[in-house]
């Protein structure tokens, strides 16, 4: 449920030194004032941890927890893995510090989880909608997928398999990249991550979409089933009498008889409608790369 998070830290200083397994690097930026501003930043490889701040002092420290305890995103963290994950990033960040890692409160938490279905459903479903917590509509995110970029609630759908292997698959990700506003006291330095309530804050965004039933289409008779259904007008003109003004007789027949025992089937992307009201009786469909097909308890 829980995948990347980003924590704002008590400043503890840096090693100040290439670390063997990490990546080091500076940037220096004009500041408002004129002086420049000087950060550092240090990268795990392995799990692309990120922990940063100013030249000299830790501020900021970025993760993502699946990949960081399973080795790979494409698996969904379970609930009672959370608070490992987070020791285990605590762990590792304090690496490059020279004394252990001071959280102070989390800035961004993205909440996921997976759908069995085609993409081409879900995008057909929401496609140009809203969703209550974004101003703007669904646009286009690369082929198979929809995102709604929202300051302080950033939504993605998308072919999880398509991102992992390159070819489109039966698992999309419904992920939503939580900040300021949005963010709710699901974490503490006492008790880590309350899974319950980030379980409910997940059903609650996830139902605030507007969606429409669509038509799975697998044939032209499907389309035309549809469209005289629908009594669909293109430009004034019908297009299944177009269609069929254009067969002979015998054809028109047969065409009518096969869109007489046609049975339409609809999709409706409510989200809602696949997540049960317990976390306990929640299903996890993970999606890891070809390289890795070890099984997550």
């Amino acid at each position: 449920m829980i995948d990347t998070i980003r924590f704002k830290l008590n400043p503890v200083p840096f090693q100040g030194k290439e670390l063997p397994g990490w990546e080091m690097h500076h940037r220096i930026s004009p500041g408002e004032d004129g002086f420049p501003i000087e950060s550092t930043w240090y990268q795990h490889k392995q799990t692309a941890l990120r922990i940063g701040g100013t030249s000299e002092k830790s501020s900021w420290m970025e993760v993502s927890l699946p990949r960081l305890f399973y080795g790979s995103n494409g698996y969904l963290l379970r609930p009672k893995d959370m608070n490992p994950a987070v020791i285990a990033a605590f762990d590792l960040a304090s690496n490059v510090l020279v004394d252990y890692i001071s959280p102070e409160k989390l800035t961004r938490y993205d909440l996921t989880h997976h759908f069995l279905g085609d993409a081409k459903d879900y995008v057909c479903s929401l496609r140009g909608l809203k969703h209550k917590r974004v101003r703007r509509a669904a646009v286009e995110f690369f082929e198979s997928g929809l995102e709604w970029p929202g300051s302080n609630v950033y939504i993605r759908l998308y072919d999880k398999k398509m991102e992992m292997d390159r070819s489109p698959g039966e698992i999309q990700r419904l992920e939503f990249q939580l900040r300021k506003k949005a963010l709710k006291d699901i974490w503490s330095l006492r008790s880590g991550f309350n899974a319950d309530m980030c379980y409910n804050q997940y059903k609650d965004l996830s139902g605030q979409f507007a969606t429409r039933s669509v038509p799975r289409l697998g044939s032209i008779n499907d389309l035309l089933c549809w469209l005289k259904q629908e009594k669909v007008m293109i430009n004034g003109i019908d297009p299944v009498e177009r269609f069929m003004a254009s067969r002979k007789k015998s054809q028109r027949y047969k065409i009518e008889k096969d869109l007489n025992s046609v049975r339409l089937e609809f999709f409706d992307a409510r989200f809602t409608a696949q997540l049960p009201l317990d976390l306990n009786a929640l299903e996890f469909f993970d999606c890891p790369p070809k390289s890795q097909d070890q099984a997550v308890a």
